[in-house]
């Protein structure tokens, strides 16, 4: 496909919505600053601001092989400090997804790609809870059990970095949460209930990743 059929193709689709439709798509040009900060895995296509129930622009997405927030990557943290800093964002949301290909390709031998240095932290995951998925019948169990333990991980990054940290010494209301995303149901199952402090971040560091796994996870209540 080529450059002018992308364009062609922004033609069309600009063409089929009514003014009033895009500010249903979209949110009102005037809308105030985003509210979320969605760190998501590119390997995902559902939308985030549909899954939650919010316009486009009330969400800055930050998408990683495996939903990584790497406190190593620059571009992760320029987008956290442009959502908590600037944009003053109430709620980061950390999410997963079953079957995801950044997962399987983690319970493969390595082949020396630079993929698998940044999977690394997947196979940490893998080895720190070996037991446990030992005794999970199926490679795709397995593999869904990975993506929410990896969840809890990335989640603990996200608290323990300065800057949400800095947010919460100041007073700033933020909470950070931790989902998998159902690409059959299109659900949310939560897997770290939300951290709005110091304290509550605290708790979960020190389980780490020996916390619980549920299964069957419980989806995500719908805000109303």
């Amino acid at each position: 496909m080529t450059t002018d059929a992308f364009i062609e193709g922004n033609l069309r689709w600009a063409a089929g919505k009514a003014e009033a439709s895009l500010e249903v798509l979209m949110g009102p040009a005037n809308a105030d600053p985003p509210r979320v900060l969605w760190i998501g895995c590119c390997d995902c296509q559902l939308p985030p601001h549909d899954l939650i129930g919010l316009h486009a622009q009330d969400v800055v997405v930050y998408k990683s092989p495996a939903n990584m927030a790497s406190g190593h990557d620059l571009a992760f943290l320029a987008t956290l400090e442009l959502a908590v800093e600037r944009y003053r964002i109430s709620d980061v949301i950390v999410c997963g997804h079953y079957d995801c290909a950044a997962v399987r390709a983690s319970m493969e031998p390595q082949d020396g790609h630079l993929f698998d240095h940044w999977i690394e932290p997947l196979r940490a995951v893998s080895r720190a809870r070996e037991r446990v998925l030992a005794a999970i019948a199926g490679d795709g169990a397995r593999a869904n059990v990975i993506s929410e333990l990896n969840v809890r991980e990335q989640v603990i990054g996200v608290v323990r970095n300065p800057l949400v940290r800095s947010a919460w010494r100041r007073g700033q209301r933020l909470a950070v949460r931790g989902v998998v995303a159902s690409k059959r149901d299109g659900l949310l199952r939560e897997i770290v209930a939300p951290l709005a402090s110091e304290k509550e971040a605290s708790a979960l560091e020190r389980n780490g990743a020996a916390g619980e796994v549920r299964r069957p996870p419980t989806p995500m209540p719908r805000r109303k």
